[in-house]
């Protein structure tokens, strides 16, 4: 599991993502595609099938 920073690009309220806020983020990948939460936790969990799905929903990733 890798944190990173980005900037949310998809719609508005997905999986509770606002448009254009930046959020500190956990991701990681597993047979599910990419998952990503907003702790450890769980808490903000969303998943995406594959890389691609995930980079058209963020955007200014960075690794922390």
């Amino acid at each position: 599991m890798k944190k990173i920073k980005a900037i949310f690009k998809g719609t508005n309220g997905s999986c509770g993502y606002e448009l254009d806020k930046e959020y500190n983020l956990y991701i990681e990948s597993n047979t599910s595609g990419i998952i990503i939460r907003r702790n450890r936790e769980g808490w903000g969990i969303c998943i995406y099938s594959n890389i691609e799905k995930f980079l058209e929903n963020w955007d200014n990733i960075r690794v922390l």
